[in-house]
């Protein structure tokens, strides 16, 4: 029987928002790793968001993933979950 691993069942992410000194959110580098228990759809996928994606989409994606449901993370003009993460 083959057993899950910690990224099956897990999410690792990383971004920086202060890449020029200041806070921003419009060409953010992020790294995520890991399914959430298939929450999210990896496997080597590289994505390239539009200019002015605001981060709130990734945050609030996580929160659910994690089973904290919820529709707006900070202000709610940034909009919502970013779909294109999903499984």
């Amino acid at each position: 029987m083959k057993t899950a691993g910690l990224l099956d069942r897990g999410v690792f992410l990383a971004m920086n928002n202060m890449r020029t000194g200041i806070h921003e959110f419009d060409n953010v580098p992020a790294i995520m790793a890991g399914t959430a228990g298939g929450y999210f759809k990896t496997g080597g996928r590289s994505l390239k968001l539009p200019s002015g994606t605001a981060n709130n989409g990734i945050l609030i994606a996580l929160a659910n993933a994690l089973g904290v449901p919820t529709t707006t993370f900070g202000h709610a003009a940034y909009g919502g979950e970013l779909a294109v993460l999903r499984g």
